[in-house]
């Protein structure tokens, strides 16, 4: 019977090509449009997931009170502020900062650099942030003041191989710095992107007004105990405030963003040292309504061909009728011939994103891609074939069901 069904399918498909070419290729270009703004959405939503624990990961933020100025958001805090939150408070696991080193001059030999993603680290910084390292010790790699951590991708511009970098020695701004560990190049879906990370200590020595309470300058994070709630820990912040800071300092406010947040959900914060390709979620919310309006406008389109043409298939259903066809089966007729259609749709849709998807990378600077190997996305793509099958198929089946003649 299926078999059938898929012979009148086609056969019905190649007596009426004009229809067929315009409702195929028609929801080919909806689906397309929904694969590409879904994978931009699921891009946005992704960033800094691959970080292990990061659901007790969080971005220290103050809310300061300037004279004259409204209430400000900073994400940039005192130098001495990760270490006192680690021995006050049983409830941090650990605690890092991070600052950009901006663009430093590199050399090795006769090669020359300018290296603009550029960080100065506490040691802990590997495990915080879920990095690899390929070669050398990530508790360690850091421990020695002139030691630097490049990624494969500088490792590799340097020294042509991985392992030829180890323990080779770099001037950075003119100082010798020993390549202590080569990591993974840092995924783009991370708010916090270098390529080149030395030691925090190295700022502290130079500058003495990072080891005080009145500089902001850094990034601070913590990571809270498992179980811990952050609502809870926030309400000790005050009293912490009140004991380091000074008089002038005590209408300064804290709170904790958790870094699963930090790419999307920034907007209202107004300084902040890292925060790469920052996005804003209302423009996620915006895409997403717009990649379900199109696919709807799609199966409209494709509900009105196909109720157009029933005037056409009315002779037809009313042959099958009399030869005793029971109206379930023409239903279930009409439904498979649009889930097929729809999967043939979906076939072309995947092309057209295939050739799309080089050009749409190229403009918003990202890294999107489709992947049938994917077992969420395939099972999402064969869900979504069942799914716009039934309804664009369901009132042209049920109305050519119920003609006679």
């Amino acid at each position: 019977m299926i078999k059938n069904y898929l012979v009148l399918t086609f056969r019905n498909i190649l007596r009426q090509k004009s229809y067929s070419f315009i409702n195929i290729f028609g929801l080919a270009v909806g689906i397309s449009s929904f694969i590409i703004i879904l994978l931009y959405v699921q891009n946005e939503l992704s960033y800094n997931k691959h970080i292990q624990n990061a659901g007790n990961k969080y971005r220290m933020v103050e809310i300061q009170y300037p004279p004259g100025i409204q209430e400000q958001h900073v994400a940039v805090t005192m130098g001495p502020l990760a270490a006192a939150l680690k021995s006050d408070f049983p409830e941090v696991k650990q605690s890092m900062r991070i600052t950009g080193g901006g663009t430093l001059f590199v050399s090795y030999g006769e090669k020359h650099f300018n290296e603009e993603n550029t960080c100065f680290a506490d040691t802990n910084v590997f495990d915080f942030l879920s990095i690899d390292l390929i070669k050398g010790n990530p508790a360690s790699a850091l421990k020695e003041i002139n030691s630097v951590v490049l990624s494969e991708k500088l490792a590799l511009k340097y020294f042509s191989s991985v392992d030829g970098a180890i323990n080779k020695v770099i001037n950075i701004a003119n100082e010798p710095f020993v390549v202590t560990g080569v990591m993974k190049d840092i995924t783009q879906n991370t708010h916090i992107y270098f390529e080149m990370v030395m030691p925090f200590v190295i700022m502290e020595n130079r500058f003495d007004w990072m080891r005080t309470w009145g500089s902001n300058s850094l990034d601070t994070y913590i990571e809270l105990v498992e179980g811990v709630k952050s609502e809870e820990f926030e309400k000790k912040l005050p009293e912490f405030i009140k004991k380091y800071t000074s008089e002038s300092w005590q209408k300064l406010e804290m709170y904790i963003q958790p870094i699963l947040d930090i790419h999307l959900r920034s907007k209202h914060i107004k300084f902040q040292t890292y925060n790469y390709k920052q996005g804003d979620i209302s423009q996620v919310y915006i895409f997403s309504a717009i990649a379900i309006l199109i696919l709807i406008v799609a199966c409209i389109n494709y509900i009105n061909l196909s109720t157009a043409r029933a005037v056409k298939r009315a002779r037809e259903v009313g042959i099958r009728k009399t030869s005793g066809a029971q109206k379930e089966k023409i239903i279930f007729q009409f439904l498979g011939e649009s889930v097929i259609l729809v999967f043939l749709s979906t076939i072309i849709a995947i092309f057209l994103v295939e050739i799309i998807l080089p050009y749409v990378n190229k403009l918003l600077n990202i890294e999107l891609a489709i992947s049938l190997t994917n077992w969420t996305f395939s099972i999402g793509i064969f869900i979504l074939i069942i799914i716009l099958g039934v309804f664009s198929g369901s009132y042209p089946a049920f109305y050519l069901s119920r003609k006679n003649a």
